[in-house]
């Protein structure tokens, strides 16, 4: 019998991979001519780039002697908090909503952590999982999925990378989506870090999870929201204040715009074609800033940005199978006035 133990490196530099930047000549027709460049997070351990900042935050738990973690998530962190605690011999409890997919309790359940369902938006899963962790019996830690420094300097490291890839060479625009703000406050550390603040940062949203819009339209406020998109990822109800602070910090180019979730459908459709991958439709968002004309329109209204590449943030995730992309296809090839 194998004795092979695959958790035998409890603490280790870090649970995420270095993940690909890679050019794509195809995209590059879309962005007044600069060269686009891929940053592939599908790739990491959990199917996002969640486990970048959720990996640390759990690595914290570890060394602080907890035993056991409980997170609340849409899906994504989920998956990512369930991987790190397996990685880390903790145990975790993971509060996901009562409409999210088999699919993803499944996959959680799979890395050997317990489902909870509760509640069908971000705060009531929040307060929920706040409530377990709060149980003196056990020796629990709360992991916040967006809203902690431990998991934007976690998120950082996707920054640390570009920067090494592409030789120091300070990218004109990075495109990334938005729910609660973890990943955009960790690319606004990372651009701090090597003094990158004139590099643009377009923040993509649907029109039905737009937290982050709310937000930059509310004078910079945190507001809460009604989120109605078929892109659960994207359904935090409200933005951490951190991500207010870094949009509305004048040393910084950050812009915010919103698609459809259709168009977000036909962008992950196109990046199959282009790129052969499957994203999900937040991931789709990013895409469609490009395929729709947001980036170009930007790049061209704003000619302060500096000369370099394009970064699209390919931040993965777990919600998307074949048969949704086939179901997308139909809803796109149908609103396009095509025969199914």
């Amino acid at each position: 019998m194998c004795s092979f133990n695959k958790n035998v490196k409890l603490i280790q530099e870090s649970l995420h991979i270095k993940s690909p930047l890679v050019e794509n000549l195809s995209c590059s027709e879309y962005s007044n001519g600069r060269p686009v460049y891929l940053k592939l997070d599908n790739n990491q351990p959990g199917g996002s780039f969640k486990i970048r900042g959720i990996g640390r935050s759990c690595q914290l738990a570890k060394e602080q002697g907890y035993d056991e973690i409980v997170c609340p998530s849409g899906g994504n962190a989920g998956v990512a908090s369930a991987y790190a605690a397996r990685m880390l011999n903790l145990k975790a409890i993971i509060v996901i909503f009562k409409i999210t997919s088999e699919e993803i309790a499944n996959k959680i359940e799979k890395e050997g952590a317990q489902v909870v369902r509760y509640g069908n938006r971000s705060d009531e899963s929040i307060d929920h999982a706040k409530y377990l962790a709060s149980d003196k019996t056990k020796r629990r830690k709360f992991i916040h999925p967006f809203d902690d420094p431990a998991v934007w300097e976690g998120n950082s490291s996707l920054i640390d990378e570009i920067y090494r890839d592409l030789n120091g060479v300070q990218p004109s625009l990075i495109v990334t989506c938005c729910g609660g703000g973890g990943l955009f406050c960790g690319i606004m550390k990372g651009l701090e870090r090597y003094k990158w603040h004139s590099t643009g940062v377009l923040v993509m949203e649907t029109t039905g999870s737009g937290s982050f819009k709310a937000m930059t339209e509310n004078d910079y406020k945190p507001i809460k929201i009604v989120c109605d998109t078929l892109a659960k990822t994207l359904t935090s109800v409200i933005v951490c204040q951190e991500a207010a602070n870094y949009a509305s910090n004048p040393k910084f180019n950050v812009y915010s715009e919103v698609v459809t979730d259709l168009e977000a459908m036909e962008a992950c459709l196109l990046i199959a074609d282009h790129q052969r991958i499957m994203v999900e439709l937040s991931c789709g968002t990013v895409l469609s800033a490009l395929y729709k004309g947001i980036v170009s329109q930007i790049l061209s209204s704003h000619p302060n940005l500096p000369d370099g590449p394009l970064v699209m943030i390919v931040c993965g995730g777990n919600d998307v199978k074949l048969k949704d992309m086939n179901e997308w296809k139909r809803l796109v090839d149908e609103a396009k006035g095509f025969n199914s």
